[in-house]
């Protein structure tokens, strides 16, 4: 949903030869039809909550869900929460000073 973001991004994937094999787009999410085996999104706590029926949706059975942009502690743990609730249960996460990234795969 950000523009730059979506720039950089597809400048990283140039950078690191993964232009085969991983897409970005400006396209609103809530218009794509497919779903995938790996669905990432970095955006802060309350997006990621509102969003979590849509990114639930998009991520195939048995595919993962990488979420980003997270505060470590009480978003953390909701986050979990909602995203179990949709079928999506935490494998692994990782925390950088006051940041949280986590990896859920779905049933």
């Amino acid at each position: 949903n950000d523009p730059d973001a979506v720039t950089v991004a597809r400048e990283n994937i140039k950078k690191n030869r993964l232009e085969e094999k991983i897409a970005v787009s400006t396209t609103p999410v809530v218009h794509i039809q497919e779903i995938f085996p790996l669905v990432c999104a970095n955006i802060v706590h309350d997006v990621l909550v509102e969003m979590a029926g849509t990114l639930a949706g998009l991520t195939a059975p048995g595919g993962h869900l990488v979420l980003a942009g997270i505060l470590s502690g009480d978003q953390e743990e909701n986050i979990v929460k909602v995203y179990r609730d949709l079928g999506l249960h935490p494998l692994d996460r990782h925390s950088q000073e006051e940041w949280a990234a986590l990896l859920l795969r779905r049933d």
